[in-house]
């Protein structure tokens, strides 16, 4: 950016005149030592340095080098720091410098502290697809084209379907469905996914909305760390609540035990207040083993999902198969609802049913459907089977 000389609106100021007399100066002593570059800062202690032609990467790293191989002196403090470089061997991609800046966000982290590498072609292209999803992304959410598919869930005490997952989906133009492990952490890390989580619950309360002719016991809806500890969550979601009618008690948050276990001090007052309002919550990819369940009896969770890969180690081992069997029976001591995620054989249905979970989920029983195809299949499924005696038969009154 142009440098300029700021002065006091009344008359000059010499003191404000002769500092910044001096940041110019400075300025132009560094922009004739160093050879032209992108500079970012990336966090408060964080500092990444970007050339784009390869006379001026040699010049600049010589410089960089020779800097820090000595320590810097800061209040009396003796420090080494680490440099850290990441050479791409083609740069024509990131024209612009804030498409330079996202990249240098994509590769850093998992270059080595204090480490030199050479980005291949293929990560280079990983990083393309990056930010293209990411364009893509914001494209979408503005145009209001993200999509949710809705998958039901069995209950294996009555045999009917009752409750629904709402999943996002995003469908890129050139790659067809993105799978949410790849665009979720996107829209993480370009501060989208507050917006995503709103489509999704809009779209959820769409569809308790049209099951006029359809018992809906609730609909599950996956929600992220930063939006679950903002301060102003709990009455965003009972306001769009509000604004279709739906009971609180319809809608089932779900959220990872990794996120939970490590932010539940920043979400805690949140998960309390909501519970409180009649929300509900659930803890999705729950580990095998009792020591995660005793913390979870703590906190106002009702139901506990585990996913595929609890799936996958109980079919390899006779251990996991016991704990399997033991977390199911332990949940339901402590009346936590327990659904298994993932199943997609006859095989796999055959040894979960004989665990007795609460729920079932996956592609053997259903798939994620939209709206209009999902609500046809359980209306059409549970008609098929007369109710019998279950949880999914219990009247829930309320004030």
């Amino acid at each position: 950016k142009n440098l300029k000389v700021y002065e006091g609106t009344n008359g000059a100021d010499p003191k404000a005149k002769e500092k910044s007399e001096k940041t110019v100066g400075d300025a132009r002593r560094l922009e004739r030592t160093l050879p032209p570059a992108w500079a970012f800062r990336l966090m408060s202690n964080q500092f990444a340095v970007v050339s784009t032609s390869e006379e001026t990467h040699e010049k600049i790293l010589e410089l960089l080098r020779e800097r820090f191989e000595n320590p810097w002196h800061i209040r009396g403090l003796e420090l080494n720091l680490l440099l850290t470089v990441a050479e791409m061997p083609e740069t024509s991609s990131f024209a612009e410098g804030s498409d330079l800046y996202k990249a240098v966000e994509i590769v850093l982290p998992a270059v080595p502290k204090g480490d030199t590498v050479t980005v291949s072609e293929r990560e280079l292209a990983k990083i393309e697809r990056h930010l293209m999803l990411e364009t893509s992304l914001e494209k979408a959410l503005a145009e209001d084209t993200l999509d949710v598919r809705f998958q039901p869930i069995l209950s294996t005490a009555t045999g009917r379907y009752t409750k629904v997952e709402a999943l996002a989906r995003f469908t890129h133009d050139e790659w067809g469905d993105v799978p949410a492990s790849e665009f979720i952490p996107i829209a993480e890390k370009r501060g989208l996914v507050a917006q995503i989580d709103e489509f999704v619950l809009r779209r959820a309360c769409e569809f308790i909305k049209s099951a006029t002719d359809v018992e809906i016991e609730y609909v599950g809806i996956n929600i992220s760390v930063t939006e679950l500890a903002s301060s102003s969550f709990p009455k965003k979601v009972s306001a769009i609540l509000d604004e279709y009618g739906i009971p609180y008690r319809k809608i089932v948050f779900e959220i990872t035990e990794n996120a939970l276990m490590t932010s539940i001090i920043l979400m805690i007052e949140n998960l309390q207040e909501l519970a409180s309002m009649g929300f509900r919550f659930a803890v999705d990819n729950l580990a095998l083993g009792k020591g995660d369940i005793v913390k979870l009896s703590m906190l106002p969770f009702s139901i506990v999902k585990l996913d595929r890969s609890v799936l996958e180690e109980v079919e390899t081992s006779a251990r996991s198969r016991i704990l399997f069997e033991n977390t199911i029976d332990v949940l339901k001591k402590i009346e936590i609802e327990s659904v298994v995620v993932g199943c997609e054989t006859t095989v796999q249905s055959q040894w979960i049913s004989e665990c007795s979970p609460d729920g079932i989920q996956g592609f053997y029983y259903a798939r994620p459907m939209d709206k209009n195809g999902c609500l046809a299949f359980i209306q059409r499924n549970n008609a098929q089977t007369p109710k019998k005696p279950g949880r999914d038969n219990i009247i829930i009154v309320t004030e």
